[in-house]
């Protein structure tokens, strides 16, 4: 299978709400196979171009603990992250949001 191959369903999977293995399954590729294409996938993710993501910081009426940052999602829901956390990976997160 070609790379681009591969990545289209990397991509898909992302959409669609299956697990890894049940994805796999669904399409009849060997679940090992598909964790080492996405984590390939999660490797190369410098290799894309990077997107911005709004990010409105504002006091708080209970502040998060310290060490820990607190996100406001336009759904309402609240998440506290330790701040140690990789800023790729929350801008990831962002990107997830429905």
């Amino acid at each position: 299978m070609q790379q681009h191959e591969k990545q289209a369903h990397v991509n898909a999977w992302q959409n669609s709400g299956l697990t890894k293995a049940a994805y796999a399954r669904q399409h009849g590729i060997n679940s090992k196979t598909f964790g080492r294409w996405c984590r390939h996938d999660q490797l190369n993710v410098k290799d894309k171009p990077g997107a911005l993501v709004p990010v409105t910081f504002q006091a708080e009426a209970s502040p998060p603990l310290p060490g820990f940052m607190m996100l406001r999602l336009s759904s309402g829901h609240r998440l506290e992250l330790p701040m140690s956390i990789s800023p790729r990976w929350v801008a990831e997160l962002l990107q997830c949001q429905v």
